[in-house]
C-alpha cells in the first residue's frame, strides 16, 4: 500500500528566529512521519535577513521542510504596516 501524501502548512513551527515556537507540531510531524509521505511548510517574518525574503529546505529529524522569512516591517504607521507585511507574506 502507498502512503498517503500529507502537508503541514503551520501557523508556529521553529526557526532560526523563535527555535521553540510550535515544537509541539514539530514533534507532531516527526510522530506521523513514518506512516506517510510528509512535507512541512512555515512561513514567517525575520529581522535577521538583508533581503526580500529567504527559503530553506532541509530535512529536520526525518521531516522535508520548508522555511521561508520575509523582511520583518518596521514601520510607526499601523496601516502601512499591515499593507506591507500582508504583501511580504503573499
Amino acid at each position: 500500500m502507498q502512503k498517503p501524501n500529507v502537508l503541514f502548512i503551520s501557523s508556529w513551527y521553529p526557526s532560526k528566529e523563535h527555535p521553540t515556537l510550535g515544537n509541539f507540531v514539530q514533534r507532531h510531524a516527526e510522530s506521523v512521519n513514518p506512516f506517510v509521505n510528509l512535507y512541512v511548510v512555515y512561513v514567517t517574518s525575520s529581522s535577521r535577513i538583508k533581503s526580500e525574503f529567504e527559503i530553506e529546505n532541509e530535512t529536520i529529524n526525518g521531516v522535508n521542510t520548508t522555511i521561508v522569512y520575509y523582511r520583518k516591517v518596521n514601520s510607526k504607521l499601523p496601516f502601512f504596516n499591515s499593507l506591507t507585511k500582508l504583501k511580504r507574506y503573499k
